[in-house]
């Protein structure tokens, strides 16, 4: 019974388990919820059972032990089962294939995996298994198909756990925190075709079992802890592969896959990551023979010399990561040929010059990172009018100058501009606020989606946010961000930046901006940072800063800011008085300076009503008024004998004084 790839929203109904005689049930690719249900059990002649891509949950601990002889296909995965294995499930001794795939299992893998000889595939991967691969699993001789990546498995993997697995093909054990601990001299016993080894301990050395593989396909061993040079027979490796990746590990030396005529011929390989690592020299011109490559990233190296233009060529490639070398002189014009490319990353190298016109070319283009490097020209206008499938334009640490042109915001699908630390001038454009993009959060497609082998590849951007440097991977779809800091901008902050209601970022600091904060501002409602510090901003802070519920990260200072700080909301927890610094005329909390009406901060805050504040000074004025009276006559009573005139004078103020005295009295 195929009933999979509909659209069935309830539980599976427990009258399945009349049908005695059903020998497949499959159920995948539906909404069902709820648990397998007991009737289920009745169905001993089943070959086949498929509820994968469901909603299923709870345990599968009461799976049938009549089916220990039928059962061949067990499919469950892509549901939210948890729970360990079941004892029982390991007595299915026909059982060829058995996929478990994004549950939550957790739990060992237990010694008793060995009794099911007949399995050809393994699909374990994204779960919470844990403890170590038993020995018994290089016992499963037929075994094909292997996927146990992205679990908890500890331990060591040795040749015991592949003696016997002559027939495996593709071996996925990547994630896990396994040491892969096999002598130099070991001659596998299979040939594969697929390797995924990612952040799996393998090194130091390279792994020389690998000369013994003249099938494979696709190797993904990055992060292996691999630190030696790659030794030349890895070329004849090499030529055969259709995806390479070694990145994140510390390979040294030049690349040393550069083949013969016979090489070039059969070049098959359109995935080549060789970022994070040690390696040295040119890029080599054999690149360029490539003609089916699709993703080219040999980011953060010691790579030097000039963009090969050669690279032109490479009519397919998608993806051109050169990023974190030493790479200098100009972009080569015949970049602007790649009309496949979506993301170029180059920053951080020692480019100069202008942007080659050609690059318009490059209508495909979502991410154009060139941020730090030497670059000295305008911005220019084609951007805008031509490259209108950007998301991410990175330009900071240049020497761009000039305005910023009207045609950016053209770019309706903008996510990132980052222009920041460059010599541009003028004013901020008001029709800023047509970038879309940044207006909602919109379609979150994964933008690793779109690369070959499942997203390995992630893109990767750097970005100065809450005064730390961050870098945004698997989290660059969500990033809306704003950064024109450290430039020659004039003019006002444009009102229409406020309609920008998905920016989490805007950095508009160390500029030359005047005029008050748009009192709109509390319409940026996912802000999360915002800087507007050293300007020349007047005014007073609008009160609707303190709807920014997501603020964490403010600061306001070195501007000619005025009257009382706002309060409330998220404003009460960015009590830094720094955030406010050199603005004279702000005042209130989180300040010392009180505001005009304020009870000073140094009063007495009793609560003594006028009528004792009066008592107060009098009984002070009565105690020292006697002491205070003596030795004054006595001072002034010497004074009489020599002056006639002075004697009339005091007694006369005394008469005063006096009369004062009764008045207040009575």
């Amino acid at each position: 019974m195929n009933l999979y790839l509909n659209n069935f929203q309830c539980s599976i109904p427990s009258c399945l388990g009349n049908l005695t005689s059903l020998t497949s049930l499959d159920l995948s690719d539906n909404i069902f919820t709820g648990s397998i249900p007991n009737t289920i059990g009745s169905l001993c002649r089943l070959q086949v059972l498929d509820f994968s891509e469901n909603k299923l949950t709870n345990s599968i601990a009461d799976l049938p032990d009549c089916l220990i002889d039928s059962l061949k296909y067990l499919d469950l995965g892509y549901n939210n089962f948890i729970g360990q294995l079941p004892t029982q499930l390991y007595k299915y001794k026909n059982m060829e294939f058995l996929s478990l795939s994004s549950n939550s299992f957790f739990g060992p893998i237990i010694e008793s995996l060995g009794n099911l000889s007949m399995l050809r595939t393994l699909y374990i991967h994204s779960n919470k298994f844990s403890s170590s691969i038993p020995s018994s699993f290089g016992e499963l001789s037929n075994l094909e198909d292997v996927d146990i990546s992205d679990n908890s498995f500890v331990g060591v993997l040795s040749e015991i756990h592949f003696s016997k697995l002559s027939n495996l093909g593709d071996l996925y054990i990547s994630r896990n925190l396994f040491v892969f601990n096999i002598s130099s001299n070991w001659v596998p016993p299979f040939q594969l075709f697929e390797i995924s080894m990612e952040s799996v301990k393998i090194g130091p050395h390279f792994p020389h079992w690998l000369r013994t593989q003249r099938n494979v396909e696709t190797l993904f061993m990055s992060n292996a802890s691999i630190s030696s040079a790659i030794p030349d027979w890895f070329g004849k490796f090499f030529w055969n592969c259709d995806a390479l990746d070694l990145h994140e590990n510390h390979l040294s030396g030049e690349l040393p896959f550069e083949p013969h005529v016979e090489g070039y011929m059969k070049a098959l390989i359109r995935y080549l990551s060789l970022s994070t690592n040690y390696l040295s020299g040119g890029i080599p011109k054999w690149l360029c023979s490539l003609k089916y490559l699709e993703i080219l990233a040999l980011s953060t190296n010691k790579l030097y010399g000039e963009i090969p233009s050669c690279l032109g060529k490479l009519k397919n490639l998608k993806i051109l990561d050169l990023g974190k070398n030493n790479l200098s002189g100009l972009i080569p014009n015949s970049l602007g040929s790649l009309q496949e490319l979506y993301s170029l990353h180059l920053q951080n190298n020692k480019l100069e010059g202008k942007l080659p016109s050609s690059m318009q070319n490059l209508t495909s283009l979502e991410i154009l990172d060139l941020s730090e490097n030497e670059f000295m020209d305008v911005i220019p206008p084609w951007i805008g009018k031509n490259l209108l499938s950007l998301k991410y334009l990175v330009f900071y640490t240049n020497k761009f100058y000039g305005d910023i042109p009207l045609q950016l915001c053209q770019l309706h699908d903008l996510r990132l501009l980052n222009l920041a630390n460059n010599n541009i001038s003028g004013y901020i454009p008001w029709c800023i606020g047509n970038l879309t993009g940044m207006v909602s959060n919109g379609n979150l497609t994964d933008y690793g989606d779109r690369s070959a082998y499942g997203g390995n590849y992630d893109d990767e951007i750097d970005q100065v946010i809450k005064g730390l440097a961050l870098q945004y991977t698997k989290t660059l779809q969500f990033l809306r961000s704003i950064d024109l800091s450290g430039n020659h901008i004039v003019g006002k902050i444009p009102i229409e930046i406020m309609s920008l209601h998905a920016l989490e970022n805007l950095n508009i600091s160390r500029n030359n901006l005047s005029g008050t904060i748009p009192r709109t501002i509390g319409d940026l409602s996912k802000i999360e940072s915002l800087d507007l510090s050293r300007n020349e901003l007047s005014g007073p802070i609008p009160p609707s800063l303190s709807s920014l519920n997501f603020l964490s990260h403010l600061n306001l200072s070195f501007n000619n800011l005025y009257g009382r700080i706002p309060t409330g909301h998220q404003l009460q927890t960015l009590n830094d008085p720094s955030i406010y610094m050199d603005n004279a005329g702000l005042c209130g909390a989180p300040l010392p300076k009180d505001c005009p009406g304020d009870v000073p901060s140094f009063a007495n805050q009793s609560t003594k009503t006028s009528s004792d504040d009066d008592h107060e000074f009098f009984m002070w004025f009565y105690a020292g008024l006697g002491p205070g009276f003596f030795v004054g006559f006595i001072g002034v009573l010497s004074t009489l004998l020599f002056a006639r005139s002075w004697s009339y004078a005091y007694f006369k103020f005394l008469e005063m004084a006096y009369n004062k005295i009764l008045y207040y009295i009575h």
